[in-house]
């Protein structure tokens, strides 16, 4: 009796040491990511904010020579012509993600029938734009659409057509979100396709056996079966075009008159600082716009959220 009671003790204290080390383990795992967040995430968060309510001292970033100014550098960028411009090509960029999953469902459908051949190998073609560094395909890019030899000018003028020029302003932004199709297509084929995985097979044979048509079948049961992997893809691409910074900057030339986006409009504006611009450049503008940027992805997310919480109450 005696021994059994001791073992038992011993289970408990065994239990109850590991159920201690599952806690520590646990606590560790949430505050790496939580550190991770408050130190390059939120402090810097914080510092912006405080940021855009300064002046730099003779465009000079350091805290110690900015003054407080208000809400000048909110007035300022909000009155600035070329930020209103920043923010319309930032919204027309937004463009890129609707057609990434147009195209992307389609070509996914395509590539998933079975009877298709090579279908790994289309979905890794249509992939690997996605996952090659954005600097080598833009750098690519630039020289291909070169006017002066660029191969697909060359191509195009010599059957008649007029050149592409990427400093054209009429052209920039079809240009640009061409370029942002192209490179975000696989992605979103590939999370089509795991979707379309997923719906049951019998649901499909069934509505054939109703007489619905290839549409009917695509509405009613395919639509609604990508609906999760399309609100998804629909809220992290637009984030992602909002912020979309990298290609513009490589492909356009900063005296270009389109295609400056939000982000490439505050980076401009940090980048030139210096004495006789500190007034209107500076940490302190680059902030402001940044935070305006911030509640613009703000303002579009709870809108894609309410939006979508709307059409899940309605087909309850």
């Amino acid at each position: 009796m005696r021994v059994e009671l001791v073992k038992n003790e011993l289970i408990l204290r065994k239990n109850k040491r590991e159920r201690r080390n599952e806690k520590v383990y646990g606590l560790i795992t949430i505050l790496i990511p939580l550190v991770g967040f408050l130190v390059f995430s939120f402090v810097p968060m914080i510092i912006s904010l405080w940021t855009s309510f300064q002046q730099p001292g003779d465009g000079n970033v350091r805290f110690e020579e900015m003054t407080f100014v208000g809400w000048n550098n909110f007035k300022f960028v909000l009155t600035d012509p070329r930020f209103w411009t920043a923010v319309g090509d930032t919204l027309l960029n937004c463009l890129v993600t609707p057609l990434c999953m147009v195209f992307g469902l389609i070509i996914a459908m395509l590539v998933s029938n079975p009877k298709l051949r090579g279908r790994t190998v289309f979905k890794a073609v249509f992939f690997l734009p996605y996952v090659c560094s954005i600097v080598a395909t833009c750098s690519i890019w630039k020289m291909l659409l070169n006017p002066t030899f660029g191969p697909f000018n060359k191509i195009l003028t010599s059957i008649g057509l007029g050149a592409l020029d990427l400093n054209n302003p009429s052209q920039t932004m079809p240009i640009m979100i061409f370029l942002g199709v192209w490179s975000g297509v696989g992605f979103s084929i590939i999370m089509y396709s795991a979707a379309l995985t997923n719906i049951d097979s019998g649901v499909v044979e069934a509505s054939k056996v109703d007489g619905a048509n290839a549409w009917q079948r695509f509405w009613n049961v395919t639509f609604p079966g990508v609906m999760p992997v399309s609100f998804f893809l629909l809220v992290t691409g637009i984030i992602g075009n909002l912020q979309d910074f990298t290609r513009f900057q490589i492909l356009l030339p900063a005296s270009s008159k389109r295609g400056v986006t939000i982000a490439y409009y505050l980076y401009d504006k940090l980048a030139n600082t210096s004495p006789s611009t500190a007034t209107i450049s500076g940490a302190g503008i680059a902030s402001a716009a940044s935070w305006c940027l911030t509640i613009l992805i703000i303002g579009i997310s709870v809108i894609q959220f309410m939006a979508n919480k709307k059409q899940g109450d309605s087909t309850k």
